[in-house]
C-alpha cells in the first residue's frame, strides 16, 4: 500500500477514477453537443442564405412587374389621350358638317322663299320659255 493509504486510499482512488470518467464522459457529451449545434447553425445559415436569395429574387421580380405595370399604365394613358384627341377631332368635323348642313338648309329655305314669291315664278317662266324656244328653234320651228 503506497504511502499507507490502505483500503481508504483504494476507495478514494476509485472515487477519483469515477469522477474522471464522469468528467470525460461529460466532456465527450459536450463535444458531441457542440458538433451537433455547429451542424444546426450551419444548416440555419444555409437556410437563411437561401431565404435571403429568394427574397432578392422576389424583390427583382416585383420591381420588374412594377416597371411593366407602369409602362402599361403609360401606354393606356397615351392610347386614351390619342382616342380623346381623335374623338375631339371627329366631334369638330361633325359639328362643322352640321353647321354646313344648317347653312344649306337656310340657303334652300331662302331659295324656296324666292321660288314661291312672284319674282321667283317669273324667273322660272322666263327660263322655261327660253328653253322652249331654244328647243323649238333646234327642231326647226
Amino acid at each position: 500500500m503506497p504511502f499507507g493509504l490502505g483500503r481508504k486510499g483504494s476507495s478514494a482512488k476509485n472515487l477519483m477514477k469515477t469522477k474522471v470518467d464522469d468528467l470525460e464522459s461529460a466532456k465527450t457529451k459536450l463535444e458531441e453537443d457542440v458538433e451537433k449545434y455547429k451542424t444546426e447553425v450551419e444548416s440555419y445559415k444555409k437556410e437563411a442564405e437561401g431565404a435571403k436569395k429568394q427574397v432578392e429574387e422576389v424583390k427583382v421580380k416585383a420591381e420588374e412587374e412594377i416597371n411593366t405595370a407602369k409602362e402599361e399604365v403609360q401606354t393606356v394613358k397615351k392610347e386614351a389621350e390619342e382616342t380623346k384627341t381623335g374623338l375631339m377631332d371627329q366631334i369638330a368635323m361633325y359639328k362643322k358638317q352640321a353647321e354646313d348642313a344648317l347653312k344649306q338648309v337656310a340657303d334652300l329655305k331662302n331659295k324656296l322663299a324666292q321660288f314661291t314669291s312672284g319674282e321667283g315664278l317669273g324667273n322660272i317662266k322666263e327660263a322655261a320659255s327660253g328653253m322652249f324656244s331654244q328647243g323649238a328653234s333646234k327642231i326647226g320651228f
